[in-house]
């Protein structure tokens, strides 16, 4: 079953007219605080069971049995609910008149239907409330949340608890009631300052609005079409039933006149039920500037609400008016895409890419263009900071950059540019990488993967609401990485339509990593085509817009794909080989002639630079050169390190030299080599790396390997990695869901020992 598909590439537009950038009339005023802002309040305890207090004598528990046991080395409550569904009736004393959490804890979820809690004086029912428990490594977490009374306190003495039907027993190991007040799932930073805050997979940068706080800012009016922009919105833990609140602003013109203006917020009124339909989203608000003085203009934010208390998310407001020919720059990245998989590469009829064929003749095609690293993390850590993982330190899916890192999002927000970026899979939401720096709006996917259609539709939204103004924007899709899943009339265009019970008569038996059962070639590698087809009518759709046409286009992938050919697993990206590391690379710009293919070896991390000097800003500080204007010597080596740091790698024009620097993990001993142990292939005559010829060449692989070790040992150190990770556990079994390794990079000072006198280090002694 198909909701959304699976792939990465990069793209990026910039509609700038030339090499000089036009004037940018878009700015994001700064709001400060009128005074001290609020405080996150904080929660209070009100029952807890666990922990060592495992008593249920006092519990009224209707289940197919209930019996207390042992849940690794902790006890728990097993309750079966094989035939009938559970309610446990607990005794409590508190009263209810603000924000309540019933918080559950335990093993044999989760259960697909919501948890039902209530809130009871003696068999009276005072309220009801619904929630899912969430699945972490070891625990599975649910919180049933009440909303804030409108009314007077009342005493509560249980609560109940109900727990659906399942085949799977439940281990309870803890029950806790605290307050929850409004607020207390927001950062502390978010109390006067901005941060990215999602609502419903869209996060913006915002910050904490609340009732009896003020922000003012401000503006300079520049006439005509001048306008103010912000959105505002409430999360499931903001909201409060009844409160009916607006966000007021108040714009305040020179000669002393005030204009007020109402804003709502969304109606929070209507009970919560087990499908909880009220819309989680952000709501766009706009104040056209025109009946105003041209000139300086003191804007003021503020909440207001019937019953006091109340709290929104403010967007950061954007000022300005719309231009002829705002500049645009789109960045796309195609995960897992291979360079050898674009329609304008391949024989008539055996790949449509219509989008992508189109943006080659328009354009300038790399046909030798290499990524840095074999993952996805690190290679978009890599391109977004134009620097190798060698200089990053990052090498793992699952760990994040540093906010002293400079990225290209922040240069195009430096320079005046909205940005936007929309992304399809776990390991590039901004909570796991921190990509989201320098970034105004961020899309993710909920939990794991979402398809083209969800994250280009939600760009192609977003781009509308920017009409008129300058916007860096990244799309990143995420369909052609395993497993290929492209819907029925897509994979029918590459295969023979049925899945095959096995091989071709003559045919060598591969195997999916996803399905076992998934053994001939010709068919995987169809669906694997039907997914690029997918998501290429997407990226159609952002190349066909109007502010497209003067547009700085670049098109790339994180990295490549081993198919039925090549070292290490078929049909994933583990190790280094060409087919890992080779990426699409086409660009597009005003100046550039149209249907160029260059064939000199290029490098990914060089996109940036190369779009900021398209741009017209080639004094902007970021590393790299710019692609377009410098045609690089086919003898020119390139550099790669493997996911996690297991081994590193040369390549040049004739040769691909790869050097294992770590053990693999235990359980992958058969993908990996001997430590130290080195391997050469003739990318020439070998392009998917089959053949090891490095006893045929004991020269040319020393020289390689010297060559490998004294890239590596010239390496600034910048290590941009940040030492928090964020609800790890979670993004440890999102990644697992799409096939990662839960392994994190060397973390070693130095990358190799050059002192070593194993058995392979002592063949290459100098």
């Amino acid at each position: 079953m198909r909701c959304l598909a699976l792939s990465a590439l990069t793209l990026i537009v910039s509609c700038s007219g030339g090499a000089t950038p036009t004037q940018l009339n878009f700015t994001r005023p700064e709001l400060q605080p009128a005074q001290a802002p609020s405080q996150v309040p904080e929660s209070e305890v009100l029952f807890a069971w666990g922990d060592g207090d495992m008593d249920t004598s006092s519990w009224s528990i209707v289940a197919d049995s209930a019996s207390l046991g042992e849940l690794g080395k902790q006890q728990a409550l097993i309750i079966d609910r094989s035939k009938h569904l559970a309610r446990l009736k607990i005794p409590v004393s508190f009263e209810y008149e603000q924000r309540l959490a019933v918080e559950i804890e335990g093993q044999g979820g989760p259960m697909g239907k919501p948890i039902r809690a209530n809130l009871l004086q003696g068999d009276r029912i005072i309220t009801s409330a619904f929630g899912n428990l969430r699945a972490t490594k070891h625990k599975d977490i649910g919180m049933v949340l009440f909303p804030q009374r409108a009314s007077d306190a009342e005493a509560v003495d249980s609560i109940s608890i109900t727990l659906p039907v399942s085949s799977r027993a439940f281990s309870l190991t803890r029950v806790m009631v605290s307050t929850k007040p409004t607020g207390l799932s927001l950062d502390q930073k978010l109390f006067g300052g901005f941060e990215l805050v999602k609502i419903s997979g869209d996060a913006r940068r915002s910050t904490a609005l609340v009732e009896g706080d003020v922000f003012t800012t401000r503006v300079d009016n520049l006439g005509g079409a001048d306008s103010l922009r912000f959105s505002f919105g409430q999360t499931k833990f903001l909201e409060q039933v009844g409160n009916r609140a607006h966000v007021e602003v108040k714009v305040r013109s020179q000669d002393g006149v005030e204009t007020p203006f109402t804003f709502p917020l969304p109606d929070a009124t209507e009970e919560e039920s087990e499908d909880d339909p009220r819309p989680r989203r952000w709501v766009g608000a706009s104040i056209p500037l025109n009946g105003f003085p041209v000139g300086p203009l003191e804007v003021s934010f503020a909440l207001s609400s019937p019953h006091g208390g109340a709290i929104c998310l403010l967007e950061q407001p954007r000022h300005g008016a719309p231009s002829e020919l705002p500049q645009t720059v789109l960045l796309v990245t195609s995960d897992t895409h291979r360079s050898d998989h674009l329609g304008f590469l391949m024989e008539e009829g055996e790949l449509k890419t219509d989008a992508i064929d189109k943006l080659a003749s328009e354009g300038m095609a790399f046909l030798d263009a290499m990524s840095s690293i074999n993952n996805t993390t690190p290679s978009h850590v890599a391109l977004m900071t134009g620097l190798s993982p060698r200089d990053t330190g990052l090498l793992a899916n699952a760990r994040r950059l540093s906010d002293a890192a400079p990225t290209l999002a922040e240069a195009f927000r430096d320079l005046g540019y909205a940005t936007l970026a929309s992304v399809s899979a776990t390991p590039v939401k901004y909570e796991l990488c921190n990509l989201g720096q320098g970034f105004d709006r961020y899309g993710i996917p909920d939990i794991g993967v979402q398809d083209a259609d969800v994250t280009v539709g939600r760009m192609l939204d977003w781009l509308e609401e920017y009409e008129g103004q300058p916007v860096f924007a990244w799309v990143h899709v995420f369909d052609a990485h395993g497993p290929y899943e492209p819907p029925a009339e897509l994979a029918k265009l590459y295969t023979e339509g049925q899945r095959p019970d096995g091989p071709k008569a003559g045919e060598p038996s591969v195997m999916a990593p996803w399905d076992s059962n998934l053994t001939d070639a010709d068919h995987i590698e169809g669906l694997y085509k039907g997914e690029i087809t997918y998501l290429d009518g997407y990226l159609g759709r952002l190349f066909d817009l109007p502010r497209m046409d003067q547009g700085i286009i670049a098109l790339t992938a994180d990295h490549g794909e081993v198919l039925r050919r090549g070292p290490g697993r078929q049909y994933d990206h583990w190790g280094l080989s060409i087919n890992t590391l080779a990426v699409p690379l086409i660009l597009k710009a005003p100046g550039i002639a149209a249907g160029e293919q260059r064939r000199d070896p290029v490098r990914q991390v060089d996109i940036g630079r190369t779009l900021l000097d398209l741009s017209g800003y080639p004094n902007e500080p970021f590393p790299g050169r710019n692609l377009v204007e410098s045609v690089i010597d086919v003898d020119q080596p390139r550099f790669a390190i493997e996911a996690n740091g297991l081994s590193a790698g040369v390549i040049t024009k004739k040769w691909m030299l790869v050097l294992t620097m770590r053990e693999v993990p235990e359980g992958e001993e058969n993908l990996g080599h001997p430590l130290h142990s080195v391997r050469l292939f003739n990318v020439e005559e070998d392009k998917h790396c089959v053949e090891d010829v490095w006893e045929q060449n004991p020269k040319m692989t020393k020289a390689l390997r010297k060559l490998l070790l004294d890239w590596l040992d010239a390496s600034p150190g910048n290590q941009w990695i940040a030492s928090d990770v964020v609800d790890a556990e979670t993004i440890e079994r999102e990644l697992a869901n799409l096939g990662y390794l839960s392994m994190e990079d060397s973390g070693e000072s130095t990358w190799f020992d050059r002192s070593c006198t194993c058995t392979w280090c002592e063949k290459f002694a100098e």
